[in-house]
């Protein structure tokens, strides 16, 4: 299918940000503490999702090590 979501990092506006677009979401992921992502669903189940965080940052709020992606082949 492609394309299955797009992220969108909002920043510090968050909160703001959801207020104000809240009648446009479909909903509100729990994530975990530091990644709750509103998030809009189209008719063919793709999504655009907006951040507070990076995924980068969320690994290091959560304690986590974060020095990139690796993708493994069998």
């Amino acid at each position: 299918m492609g394309l299955e979501h797009l992220g969108i990092v909002v920043g510090d506006t968050f909160a703001d940000f959801g207020k104000m677009h809240s009648h446009n979401f479909s909903g509100q992921q729990d994530q975990g503490e530091f990644c709750q992502p509103y998030f809009i669903t189209f008719p063919d189940h793709t999504n655009v999702k907006f951040y507070r965080y990076s995924l980068k940052k969320v690994c290091v709020l959560e304690g986590k090590h974060f020095d990139g992606f690796y993708h493994e082949f069998d």
